[in-house]
């Protein structure tokens, strides 16, 4: 194979993939911006929603699909299940999510639903447990994947179920049916600080979609309007451009300097 025709096709796969590589950036972020559409969408379909008894979610199973929307819970919390979510930040300072086990009355059999109280300091005191009937407004939320991570009694690096299941230890019943996700409370208790509202912005996640697939057809064209200016110079067509009359009386007082030194 000649040289000239080796370097010609390093440079087009070298031009492929490098706009195959901005199509993928563009597409990964379009799929940024749908999925934050999409949250977005289930915020305001549900933040203003009328409130749901408990049996009306249970109707959809125990796996909490409908974010965000309000429930009533009538029940009690059951005794040191208190569990703590660490490495989080809220409003740019290192929180706790304390959270526990709550015995929901139901239509049917009493569920357990895991129920976040509020954000605490790091170094703060977790506050007990309210005693007796509670009467609580909570929002759904769906559960966090598992990052497989050892969890230690009383402490969660991540919100799935199971996860805070085990961090509570032998307290859970076995014989209570939990739901699949979490709840947080509308209005938190003192020392704890409540919930700030969800995030509306979408992002630049859609501008930068474009930019990206704007480069990666931007990337062949400049390599074919670079490919053609370097042949019509070889060719000749491309004439250098001569020095101006200005340029030459300058170079030649430059030369006339040098020779006096």
């Amino acid at each position: 194979m000649p040289r000239s025709l080796g370097r010609v096709i390093g440079a087009v796969l070298l031009v492929l993939l490098a706009s195959a590589t901005c199509v993928l950036l563009g597409s990964w972020q379009w799929g940024r911006y749908e999925q934050k559409s999409a949250a977005l969408a289930q915020i305001e379909a549900a933040w203003d929603a009328p409130v749901m008894s408990l049996d009306d979610v249970l109707a959809d199973g125990l796996a909490l699909e409908n974010d965000w929307q309000r429930v009533e819970l009538h029940g009690e919390f059951i005794h040191e299940s208190t569990t703590v979510l660490r490495g989080r930040h809220v409003a740019d300072a290192p929180s706790s999510m304390v959270l526990g086990l709550f015995r929901a009355s139901s239509e049917g059999p009493d569920v357990g639903v895991i129920v976040a109280r509020g954000w605490n300091g790091v170094d703060d005191a977790v506050p007990p447990l309210p005693e007796g009937p509670q009467d609580l407004v909570v929002r759904l939320r769906t559960e966090e994947s598992a990052r497989g991570t050892n969890t230690l009694p009383g402490s969660v690096t991540t919100l799935n179920t199971q996860e805070l299941l085990r961090s509570m230890g032998d307290v859970v019943p076995d014989d209570l049916p939990v739901l699949q996700g979490y709840v947080q409370v509308v209005s938190a208790e003192a020392p704890l600080v409540g919930f700030p509202d969800p995030e509306y912005s979408l992002g630049n996640h859609l501008s930068y979609a474009f930019q990206w697939w704007f480069f990666a057809a931007a990337i062949p064209v400049g390599a074919v309007i670079l490919v053609r200016r370097d042949q019509r110079e070889a060719a000749g067509i491309v004439k250098v451009r001569e020095k101006g009359r200005a340029e030459a009386e300058e170079d030649a007082i430059i030369d006339a300097q040098l020779g006096a030194e």
